[in-house]
C-alpha cells in the first residue's frame, strides 16, 4: 500500500480498488458460506459473527464453524489475491472471539 500511496493518484485507485474486492469476497465467504452476517467494515476489516444452534447455541459447533470460516476467508483471500494484484505486499489477520 505504501508504495501505491508513492505512486500517485492512480496506483492509489488501483489499491483502493484491491482493498474492496478483497473485503466483499470476504464478506460474501462470511454471508453465503457460512450464513454469517457482517455488522461493519472498519477500513479494511470486516466485523462478523455466526452461531449455531437452535433455541439455545451450540458452542461447540460455533467455534468448529468460526474456524471453518476463518480458513475459507484465508483462502478466499489467497486467490483473490492471485487474480487481482499478484505479487502484492498485503497480508489477512483473521480473530475469532
Amino acid at each position: 500500500m505504501d508504495a501505491a500511496i508513492r505512486g500517485g493518484s492512480n496506483e492509489i485507485k488501483k489499491a483502493v480498488e484491491t482493498v474492496h474486492v478483497i473485503r466483499e469476497e470476504l464478506n460474501s465467504v462470511l454471508k453465503d458460506d457460512f450464513g454469517g452476517k457482517r455488522i461493519r467494515f472498519i477500513g479494511d476489516c470486516i466485523h462478523g459473527c455466526l452461531a449455531k444452534g437452535e433455541r439455545q447455541d451450540d458452542h461447540a459447533a460455533t467455534i468448529k464453524e468460526a474456524a471453518l470460516c476463518a480458513a475459507a476467508m484465508r483462502s478466499s483471500f489467497d486467490l483473490c489475491l492471485k487474480i487481482v494484484k499478484p505479487g502484492a505486499t498485503i497480508d489477512l489477520a483473521i480473530g475469532i472471539e
